[in-house]
This record gives structure tokens, C-alpha cells and sequence, in this order.
């Protein structure tokens, strides 16, 4: 993979190795899927943009520019298609919606749910539901969860309730060494 870099240590290996069992085991894999794929050239990147919103520049404004981000000529590791022409993208997610609270007074709920009309009722209510985060990279990128309270991946996992809470219990339940496995697992991506 890409910037994966596992310590000349067996024991940290043997850990990660470990974890790398449990965070399927334990039904993190779920959301945070190890790899996506593109397909259709997605790993070319366009700007302007097709969904770029209003305000921004359009396509058939200006001359576009497309990089090819497989191409050797960007600065390493690059991502590289595969023999059926598909690019894996190791993310650790599914990009979708969940509600990881215990609803709406969980301290890990948003108070203002930004995804609703301004000033609506809905607004007000609060929100509760997050896009699956990326795992890639998460070790060098803390804080961590959607607020980015948390400083260390533990306080995170801990935190997981609502559709997540049967993995989080899960996670609770294993012996130490095989927590901290699923961990360093986590922080190894």
C-alpha cells in the first residue's frame, strides 16, 4: 500500500498482523471497507470540476486541467490499476452516512445540523449522522472522529455508539494486547 510503513519490529508486525484480524473480526471493515475502487478513469482529476456548485468556475469557462494521478510523473507512492484497469484506493471507508450517537444529547452529536435549510427547524435539531472517515492516514492525522475531540484513535473508537456500537462493544470485550493490535492495525494506515 501506498505510505504503509510497519516498523522493522516483529512484535509491532506480529501486532499489526493481530489487528489487522480483529478490525475484521470485530466488524470495523463494515464501514471503514480497506479499499475502494475507480473505475471508468476516476483517478483522473479535473478542474474545473463536473460538480463543482455555483459561484465556482464551470466547466466550459476556462481551459481545463487534467492530471493523471497513476501518472509516474507526480512524486511517489502512486496508486496503480490493476490488470482489469482498476484503481484500489486503500481509504477505509464506504463514504456513507451513519449515526454513530446515542442521539441527540450524545456529546458527539452536532448541535446544528448543517445539512438543513439554515434557521429551519431541522437545522436547530441537531445532527447526529457523519460520512464513514477515512482510515488512510489517520496515524499522522489527529485529532480524531468528526469533531476532532479526540487525540488518540482509543478515545475515538470508545466513542463509536448508535449503528457502531455493536463493533465498539465488540472492540471492548477483546483482551488488551488484542485491542492495542486492532489500534496500531488503525494508526498503521
Amino acid at each position: 500500500m501506498p505510505g504503509r510503513v510497519i516498523p522493522d519490529d516483529p512484535e509491532v508486525e506480529k501486532a499489526v498482523r493481530i489487528g489487522e484480524h480483529r478490525f475484521e473480526q470485530i466488524g470495523c471493515a463494515s464501514c471503514h471497507i480497506p479499499r475502494l475502487p475507480l473505475v471508468n478513469k476516476g483517478w483522473m482529476y479535473s478542474e474545473p470540476g463536473p460538480y463543482n456548485p455555483v459561484g465556482n468556475l464551470l466547466s466550459g469557462e476556462v481551459p481545463p486541467l487534467n492530471v493523471n494521478l497513476t501518472s509516474e510523473e507526480l512524486p511517489g507512492p502512486r496508486l496503480k490499476a490493476d490488470a482489469d484497469g482498476v484503481v484500489w484506493v486503500p481509504a477505509f471507508t464506504h463514504l456513507k452516512l451513519h449515526d454513530i450517537t446515542s442521539g441527540p444529547n450524545d456529546p458527539n452529536a452536532e448541535p446544528l445540523d448543517q445539512n438543513q435549510p439554515s434557521g429551519s427547524e431541522k437545522f436547530f435539531a441537531g445532527n447526529t449522522k457523519f460520512i464513514t472517515h477515512r482510515l488512510w492516514g489517520v496515524g499522522n492525522s489527529g485529532p480524531y472522529m468528526h469533531h476532532g475531540k479526540f487525540t488518540t484513535m482509543r478515545e475515538a473508537i470508545l466513542a463509536h455508539s448508535g449503528e457502531a456500537l455493536p463493533p465498539r462493544e465488540t472492540f471492548q470485550r477483546l483482551p488488551s494486547y488484542d485491542q492495542d493490535g486492532a489500534v496500531a492495525k488503525t494508526e498503521k494506515r
